[in-house]
């Protein structure tokens, strides 16, 4: 599920130096694989340009042998200098099995803008992340807009050559449950245009 890639709303979308908040519930299902390979359940990618990888990720991971299941929050920058990498590691996976959580972001969309991210767990309250980022590169080289995506976008670890092919990485058939989408803008554009 993403929002609009259609020209006539892209002002829906994050555009150049807006503020964007995101709030939004997700349920995991116990027992989801994650992989080694890219698995992200949420995703800021650009629309145009240099669209290549998402912005921001939120990703479940594990080690090839399956341990280590976790959740991870990783940035890609417009190019190396200014990515940052997996920001946040380690989240447990097993804290969000078959609970729904609460996320809310906030974006400053420029490439010296502002990121920050709090998952709650809603059957106890129990904040599982709560971190702001500040000077991270939040656009894209010729990008009109940022578009939000929800749902489980992976990889099989590689080509698949038959209808009959299974991955090799170890995913499954998988589930996730989505509610409450709210978003709010500040220092909205209204005639988003291309940028750098």
């Amino acid at each position: 599920m993403k929002t609009q890639t259609t020209a006539a709303w892209y002002k829906l979308n994050g555009n150049w130096d807006e503020w964007q908040r995101l709030e939004w519930k997700f349920r995991i299902p116990k027992d989801f694989r994650p992989s080694t390979s890219f698995c992200h359940i949420h995703q800021l990618k650009a629309q145009e340009g240099n669209n290549g990888s998402p912005l921001i990720t939120i990703t479940p991971r594990c080690n090839s042998n399956g341990s280590n299941r976790r959740v991870q929050v990783i940035h890609t920058g417009d190019n190396t200098a200014t990515t940052k990498g997996t920001i946040i590691d380690n989240l447990p996976l097993s804290d969000f099995e078959d609970e729904w959580i609460q996320v809310e972001t906030e974006m400053h969309f420029t490439h010296d803008g502002a990121f920050s991210i709090k998952m709650t767990r809603i059957s106890d309250s129990k904040v599982l992340v709560d971190k702001a980022f500040s000077n991270i590169d939040l656009w894209r080289k010729g990008a009109i807009s940022i578009r939000n995506k929800f749902g489980i976008y992976r990889s099989f670890g590689r080509k698949m050559e038959s209808t009959d092919d299974r991955p090799t990485n170890g995913i499954k058939d998988e589930t996730l449950q989505l509610a409450d989408f709210k978003v709010y803008e500040k220092n909205t554009n209204p005639k988003p245009e291309s940028h750098d």
